[in-house]
């Protein structure tokens, strides 16, 4: 296990990488170089890090949807919404229960304002998030 300390101008995370992802990895954990860390936080003696699960170069990230599902929204129509704009980008959901769910490769989508727009017909539009 290797524990990596990341940081941006703003602040600092400690980032636990197993050896596996490690050994894939370990060209881009560089000083100075960009990526991006999809994993877990969790609490260690109070104190923030984040288990890895896949790290990539900044240059290579594809944007993910993060939507939030209100009270009234039915995943049925997020699904029909993502069925009319297929492409390459994947939709996470914040379900009413507090769990992310992503969407499977069948809802990929693609990244146009039109779609931005449906999804915030249906949701609210503070309830869609690009990143």
């Amino acid at each position: 296990m290797v524990y990596v300390k990341l940081e941006d101008l703003t602040a600092q995370m400690e980032v636990t990488v197993f050896p596996k992802l490690f050994r894939n990895v370990k060209q881009l954990l560089a000083v100075n170089n960009v990526v991006v860390v999809d994993g877990n936080l969790e609490f260690y003696n109070e104190n923030p890090l984040v288990v890895a699960k896949k790290i990539i170069s900044a240059a290579d990230y594809e944007p993910n949807y993060f939507l939030t599902l209100v009270d009234d929204a039915p995943l049925d129509r997020i699904k029909e919404i993502c069925s009319r704009h297929r492409g390459k980008y994947t939709v996470r959901i914040r379900m009413r229960d507090g769990d992310w769910k992503t969407l499977g490769d069948d809802y990929t989508v693609d990244g146009n304002e039109e779609l931005r727009k449906e999804f915030g017909k249906v949701l609210g539009a503070e309830n869609v998030k690009r990143l």
